[in-house]
């Protein structure tokens, strides 16, 4: 397959339109260009998700389709450089990356995030075993280390009850009421994490 370059100058234009360096621009392009089988200037949703700044987020997918115009989850490069450079780039605004990061706990756009919500975010980001995770929380930096195993597949009913248990816990850590939890909660509950804004960043 011929790899494509992009334009004199072009590198130098999407930088600055992006807040991105030009080799970061450049890089993104190869790692684009080399999953763009067809060449049509598209990723399928499972191609994005194999760009190496997604591979191993386990909120790739839902990182891709709330950037992605198309209800299939396909990404054109200038997709690609919005949520790079609005969002996981170091030194973007912490509003920036507080909003991003509500849209994607905000699995049915409620502009709540409730109990449903919360059980979504912690199936991606637990797979397919549940230990020993950092939960939003109470605590002295707003966190609780919750440990909890669940080998989900195995003893199915019991993996779902020990679920349960978990999101249980959390909701009675973050939203004891059970209104759900409102864009302005989920911010304050950000800024009682201090490890959040170096963890929402992904190297180019």
């Amino acid at each position: 397959m011929i790899r494509r370059r992009l334009a004199q100058g072009q590198g130098r234009q999407l930088a600055k339109a992006y807040n991105l360096r030009q080799r970061d621009v450049r890089r993104l392009w190869t790692w684009f260009d080399r999953l763009d089988s067809g060449g049509l200037g598209l990723l399928n949703l499972e191609e994005a998700c194999a760009l190496p700044c997604f591979r191993c987020n386990p909120f790739a997918e839902r990182i891709i389709r709330l950037v992605s115009p198309h209800e299939d989850g396909k990404l054109c490069f200038e997709d690609l450089l919005t949520v790079m450079g609005s969002v996981f780039r170091p030194g973007v605004p912490t509003t920036a990356k507080h909003v991003y990061a509500f849209a994607l706990w905000d699995f049915d756009g409620d502009d709540l995030i409730g109990a449903d919500d919360i059980r979504a975010g912690l199936k991606l980001l637990l797979h397919k075993k549940l230990s020993s995770e950092v939960i939003p929380g109470g605590g002295e930096e707003g966190l609780e280390i919750v440990s909890l195993t669940v080998d989900v597949g195995d003893e199915d009913q019991r993996a779902e009850d020990q679920l349960n248990e978990l999101v249980e816990r959390t909701l009675a850590e973050v939203d004891p009421e059970g209104l759900g939890i409102d864009y302005n909660d989920f911010s304050m509950l950000l800024q009682r994490m201090p490890d959040f804004l170096s963890n929402f960043q992904m190297s180019i």
